[in-house]
């Protein structure tokens, strides 16, 4: 059995035994590491008295974040039931397939309260593009159709077509159409 160093005193007679194991156990792990290949990650050469190691570091820190919808669920009193499913007491949030709106709000009597549009992205700090037919379905029921963006400080929230029709007329946001399709139709 491997005893650690911060198991026994350093007064015992067995430390530097002890000590001398674990740095041989971790010089060990460190050298199966450095056969791991990633595209992410750059070897490194640390120098110590005696021993040369060699360290995959990742050369740029990933930031993991969650879904949008996970955490606007979360924050909003959700509990996550699948990757395509969130519960509360009053209702829940489900993913529907072939949707423009893939995010559907329900009450507990299967009601659709909203529509919702995820965007991982804050509208403070960049552009965001949306489809046209997005954008107009939004206009025409903005009661029940709603983006989910970020705000400034990354915190997701739903702006629904109401507030984004007065954000819109008190120019707040502009609204570029970039593109328009043209199909020739013959005439008879």
């Amino acid at each position: 059995q491997t005893r650690k160093t911060d198991d026994i005193s350093k007064d015992d007679p067995t430390y530097n035994d002890v000590e001398n194991h674990s740095n041989e156990e971790t010089q060990t792990q460190l050298d199966a590491s450095a056969h791991i290949e990633n595209e992410d990650e750059t070897e490194q050469t640390h120098h110590d008295e005696d021993n040369e190691i060699n360290i995959l570091t990742p050369t740029k820190p990933k930031k993991h974040r969650r879904k949008i919808i996970e955490e606007f669920a979360k924050r909003n009193g959700f509990k996550q039931n699948s990757e395509r499913l969130f519960f509360r007491d009053d209702g829940y949030i489900k993913k529907e397939e072939d949707s423009s709106f893939p995010w559907v709000h329900y009450d507990n009597n299967g009601r659709i309260i909203h529509y919702y549009f995820t965007i991982d992205k804050c509208l403070e700090r960049e552009q965001i593009e949306i489809h046209t037919y997005i954008w107009n379905m939004i206009l025409r029921d903005p009661s029940n159709y709603a983006l989910i963006l970020r705000d400034i400080n990354d915190v997701p929230k739903r702006l629904d077509g109401n507030q984004l029709k007065q954000m819109q007329k008190n120019k707040q946001i502009l609204v570029h159409p970039e593109t328009y399709r043209l199909e020739y139709r013959r005439l008879n």
